[in-house]
């Protein structure tokens, strides 16, 4: 364990509940609760530790990016080590950017329960409803210390008037909270006659601070203007899958024999669609107007805003109308995450043929059609009032691309 003058927390107990209630012969009551903890990645748990100057300072030799052989494949090439003062106390360079870590920095924690109904239902069909939840407590994040007040400029640098310092200082803490509750109901029928189908609705909501654990930075002004809903949260998601073996050919109830039973006999279909509504964004402000460093800018707010429906360069997804950017020298009054982009759907489909060779050996031809309607799945529009293109919609959600078939050829014995 990387300590580096950090309290060691002990206070890591984490227990599990779970109980069950049958109320009758077909319906059931589930709860739970665990505690967890986490360290979460070493670039930001044990990489904050392991830098935590004075443990490494890092200096550079000779110019960014002047790469060159030097040596031989099996020998190190030389480097001139940092000479340590007698004191002990290395002298960095003049206004570097720093970062600290509070004495007391207890591990991240995790709060989830769940309270679920279930019901059997005729026909081989079960529902069930859920309430789902989360607590994160001291989650990693970080925070500008060296910030200045609208209008303060330089001059207002918190550690410029007492040290002379206007580079960053930061504080890399666990300290920040986030959560998720949600309403999670499903409908399932088991594969049974060649068919099995399942829908899923969930109406939640994740609010905090952040959405990566080091990828956010608070601003110094005030964290509660960054509480917000996640930049993953969807209000509304429904999935639906399906399976369906085509009642035609051996063992089923038609086309048991003849030509048909070749042309129509042995097809499963299958597929997944899936719903959800827009993810939030926030809309701010060029920073400088503001002239106080350390901090970024929201806009202001000045109505209700209504969504327009546009898409792609020059067409208005939403009335930009409704925000402005603040006066000079103020903070505008707007917050994280304020508004919402647009939501998708999306059908994957596959279809599989099965050739019977002999017994204890097919052919399975198979195609799958990922997102089959080639139905675009839009980005969040542009957020920043100051961009000449704000409001308006460029491009597309990454990893959500074009339609993508694949054909398949499989032999099992």
């Amino acid at each position: 364990m990387l300590s580096t003058n950090v309290d060691f927390d002990r206070q890591q107990f984490a227990p599990r509940l779970g109980a069950a209630y049958r109320i009758n012969e077909k319906s059931v009551i589930r709860g739970g609760y665990g505690l967890s903890f986490y360290t979460g990645r070493f670039g930001f748990t044990g990489g904050t530790l392991s830098t935590q100057f004075p443990v490494i300072y890092n200096i550079q030799e000779g110019v960014a990016g002047n790469f060159r052989v030097e040596g031989s494949a099996d020998t190190l090439p030389a480097f001139q080590l940092l000479s340590i003062p007698s004191s002990g106390t290395i002298s960095p360079a003049p206004n570097q950017g720093y970062f600290t870590v509070p004495r007391t920095n207890p591990i991240p924690m995790v709060h989830s329960y769940s309270l679920t109904v279930q019901r059997q239902l005729a026909g081989g069909w079960t529902a069930d409803a859920a309430f789902v939840g989360t607590l994160g407590r001291r989650i990693p994040g970080q925070r500008e210390l060296n910030f200045a007040m609208p209008g303060q400029g330089a001059v207002g640098l918190a550690f410029n008037q007492r040290f002379g310092r206007t580079a960053s200082v930061a504080e890399r803490a666990n300290a920040y909270n986030n959560n998720y509750n949600g309403l999670q109901m499903n409908l399932q029928k088991r594969f049974s006659q060649g068919l099995s189908f399942q829908a899923a609705y969930t109406f939640s909501k994740s609010m905090g601070v952040g959405d990566d654990q080091p990828g956010f930075t608070i601003p110094g002004f005030v964290r509660e203007r960054h509480y917000g809903p996640a930049g993953f949260d969807r209000t509304h998601m429904l999935t639906v899958n399906h399976i369906w073996e085509l009642p035609f050919g051996p063992g089923k109830r038609f086309a048991t024999s003849g030509p048909i039973r070749w042309l129509a006999g042995d097809w499963q279909i299958a597929g997944i669609a899936r719903f959800v509504t827009g993810a939030p964004f926030s809309i701010v402000a060029d920073a400088g107007p503001c002239n106080c460093p350390g901090n970024g800018n929201f806009a202001n707010v000045l109505r209700a805003t209504t969504v327009l429906g546009g898409y792609g360069p020059g067409q208005l997804y939403m009335d930009t109308a409704a925000f402005a950017a603040p006066p000079p020298n103020t903070f505008g009054n707007g917050g994280r995450n304020i508004v919402r982009g647009p939501g998708f759907g999306n059908y994957d489909f596959s279809v599989f043929r099965f050739f019977r060779i002999r017994e204890g050996m097919r052919l399975e031809l198979r195609g799958e059609f990922y997102n089959l309607t080639n139905s675009p799945r839009f980005g969040n529009p542009v957020g920043n009032v100051n961009a000449g293109n704000f409001g308006q919609i460029t491009g597309t959600l990454f990893n959500e691309g074009e339609r993508d078939v694949q054909i398949g050829l499989r032999l099992t014995f």
